[in-house]
């Protein structure tokens, strides 16, 4: 009997352990250990109504920062969430352009934005890993949150067609490599982004935009179309 006690309590605690773990985290000020106070209390890093800061390391010369959306089925606030994360990449770049010495500009810093444990539908950073890409674009990284990605492969459509505007300088915008290249809704983003010089098509097996080329002029006819894999092999197109 005291055995088959004993073997109740261990599942029930086995449920209770797993039931903490599903959910999903909510990081304060008080819990992120950054070597940047002044900055995330300026940018009020974790002020988010409709996501929370799930993850937070400063590790390999790298600051990452993983951004939940909490609207769950609720489409408004999702949108809204991904709202708030753009507002705080903007008070990001405020806070770099008044302190442009305060981080050293050879560290990576990335903010990605997903819903549960689905891959980032979004991901904002300071550059490309691939140098080699970054000098193709003829950009140098800063500490400025200048670039974005938008990760259509996985995006749904409510956020798709939404209202959310990118104010971003280079965009990488990655696409299903088993839908190609040429379906113009793939490129219904680029009417909503501004400021942007360089627009990335990030897209494997792919060595040429065909139709995607002329969607993208109708949209924006002055930015830079350039064609990657993976974020590598950047070539531009026009």
């Amino acid at each position: 009997m005291k055995k088959y006690i004993k073997h109740i309590i261990s599942l029930v605690l086995v449920s209770l352990l797993l039931v903490g773990c599903g959910k999903e985290p909510h990081l304060t000020l008080d819990d992120i250990h950054t070597s940047y106070d002044e900055w995330a209390k300026t940018i009020n890093l974790t002020s988010g109504k409709y996501f929370n800061i799930a993850n937070y390391s400063e590790a390999y010369n790298e600051i990452y920062i993983s951004c939940l959306l909490q609207g769950g089925t609720n489409q408004q606030k999702n949108i809204e969430g991904i709202k708030e994360i753009l507002a705080l990449a903007q008070r990001h770049n405020d806070f770099v352009d008044s302190n442009p010495d305060y981080f050293d500009k050879s560290k990576r810093i990335i903010i990605s934005i997903g819903r549960g444990s689905l891959p980032s539908h979004f991901e904002i950073s300071n550059g490309l890993r691939d140098k080699v890409s970054m000098n193709r674009l003829g950009v140098e990284q800063t500490s400025r949150l200048d670039f974005l990605m938008i990760n259509h492969y996985n995006m749904p459509e409510y956020i798709t067609n939404s209202d959310i505007q990118y104010n971003f300088k280079n965009v990488i915008l990655r696409l299903n490599p088993n839908k190609g290249v040429e379906e113009k809704e793939d490129y219904i983003y680029v009417k909503n982004i501004h400021k942007c010089t360089n627009l990335i098509i990030d897209i494997p097996n792919s060595d040429e935009l065909g139709k995607g080329y002329d969607y993208i002029k109708e949209y924006n006819n002055d930015v830079k179309i350039f064609l990657s894999h993976y974020e590598e092999d950047i070539e531009k197109v026009d």
